[in-house]
């Protein structure tokens, strides 16, 4: 259902989801929200165009957090 054509909307864009958790709602016996890791910043052309799709697809949307990637040399 839902949570496949989530997955595509990044896959098709070439993003790696890192992590995928579902937990219950507490709104409706069977209803859950979803929480996604991916590979990328949200100023990430390809990022935005994911997330615009899948706000989409949607009942509602939330960026939890979006930071620089770590790269060794900056140690």
């Amino acid at each position: 259902g839902t949570l496949v054509s989530v997955m595509q909307e990044f896959a098709s864009r070439g993003l790696n989801l890192t992590h995928i958790e579902s937990r219950p709602t507490r709104i409706a016996l069977g209803t859950y929200v979803f929480l996604l890791d991916l590979q990328g910043h949200r100023s990430d052309a390809p990022v935005v165009e994911a997330l615009t799709a899948t706000e989409a697809q949607s009942e509602w949307l939330r960026v939890l957090g979006s930071y620089p990637r770590w790269t060794p040399s900056e140690a």
